[in-house]
């Protein structure tokens, strides 16, 4: 009996894969064009310089005022939003509430408030969603969802409950809707004499502005080796999907290597890309390339921007400075490159040609803007190495203890 069981669990899944491939499912578009590949595997090692002017038409310096009340501690791990001309800042690795700035970077005032009742929020701020329709803001804690209104006044208090919820994951949607990834339990599933025993099914799930759930998607399943085969990976994810968004459009890396844009009207999963990894893929044996939360996806009208790690333990060809590669693919001429790292600055960006200051590693889109968050004694050291009058102006006006500098770049 176990056999045919697990025979016939083996017959599900492939069936469920032959769904995800051909793209059939109701859940998805029928679109059966052929769509790009966006080769990694033959340009990961071969690094290029790519220029800032290819891409944007204009570069601004905005130092965030410095006071008291909204001192930014760390920009490497600030997260930003922008709504109504103002910059909203925070942090999953503090407990700090979020910061409001204009568009010049005048400290405007704090959201949300530490402490333990239902409108008050406990540990780390994780997420960000803003509703762009009637402003509403909310802050997200793990299951918790505390919602402000356009004046950032408190509006209510959501429980989402769903099981292994990524609080990173979620997004506004459209129509006071929202999305976010779900990763379901484990179960059990025997194959090859135990080398794989456990899968877990990746789902999108769409909820009301009341946390009434509307909709799932399945995306696909990833499976979990559980061995003790030396030769085996013990307990990392084999396949994973991640969800990003750019400017209101949400993409999913999928766990089968296929980037989908996540359409509103229907909500449908509409198969965009398809990544090759070649040499780099991972399997059961082999952590190859991956992209996970941490990492950056940019879709904008002329290029994807992306970051992919490179596991060192993999990789030892690898320098350490290329753990984190950074990629753009111009889909214009649906070529990739693997940028280069910048010696003289220590990263990896683009290249500034548009006021030779320091190189641009983008950190946030919106309306046609990229954006990079930059810490003021990091930024005076950039300035004194670039050759930007403009930079040095700004540096001018620093200390080391001053609030971060955002730098704005305007797409073409």
């Amino acid at each position: 009996m176990k056999i045919q069981s697990a025979i016939r669990f083996l017959a599900f899944l492939i069936l469920a894969f032959l769904f995800l491939e051909c793209r059939s499912t109701s859940n998805q578009s029928n679109n059966h064009k052929a769509i790009p590949i966006i080769d990694i595997g033959k340009q990961a090692d071969n690094r290029e310089i790519e220029y800032l002017s290819k891409y944007s038409t204009n570069i601004d310096y905005i130092p965030l005022e410095t006071c008291q009340e909204g001192m930014i501690a760390d920009a490497l791990y600030t997260k930003m939003r922008i709504h109504d001309n103002k910059f909203y800042f925070f942090s999953p690795t503090s407990d700090t509430p979020i910061l409001c700035f204009d568009c010049n970077g005048k400290f405007v005032k704090e959201i949300g408030v530490k402490g333990r009742s239902n409108n008050e929020y406990i540990g780390n701020i994780w997420n960000v969603i803003i509703n762009t329709d009637n402003s509403d803001i909310t802050l997200i804690e793990k299951s918790k969802w505390l919602v402000y209104d356009s004046t950032h006044s408190y509006k209510q208090t959501l429980q989402i409950n769903h099981n292994n919820l990524n609080p990173t994951e979620a997004y506004y949607l459209r129509n006071n809707q929202y999305v976010y990834l779900n990763r379901g339990n484990e179960k059990e599933f025997y194959f090859n004499k135990g080398r794989i025993n456990n899968i877990i099914e990746d789902k999108l799930i769409i909820i009301d502005s009341s946390g009434n759930n509307l909709q799932t998607i399945g995306i696909g399943y990833q499976f979990i080796a559980n061995t003790t085969d030396a030769n085996t990976i013990s307990r990392p994810s084999i396949i994973q999907s991640h969800l990003f968004s750019t400017d209101d459009k949400i993409t999913i890396v999928s766990n089968n290597d296929t980037i989908y844009e996540l359409t509103s009207t229907p909500v449908l999963l509409k198969p965009k890309y398809k990544l090759n990894f070649g040499k780099y893929k991972k399997n059961l044996k082999f952590v190859g390339a991956n992209m996970n939360q941490s990492n950056l996806y940019f879709d904008t009208k002329d290029f994807i921007f992306f970051t992919m790690l490179f596991p060192i333990k993999s990789f030892p060809e690898f320098s350490p400075k290329y753990t984190y590669s950074s990629f753009i693919y111009d889909k214009n001429n649906q070529k990739i490159k693997s940028l280069l790292y910048n010696d003289t600055f220590g990263y990896i960006g683009l290249y500034n040609d548009l006021d030779y200051g320091a190189p641009f590693s983008p950190h946030y889109v919106k309306n046609g803007k990229m954006y990079q968050i930059v810490n003021a004694d990091e930024f005076i050291t950039m300035a004194q190495l670039s050759k930007s009058d403009k930079m040095k102006s700004i540096a001018n006006k620093l200390t080391e203890e001053s609030n971060p500098v955002i730098i704005s770049i305007t797409l073409i």
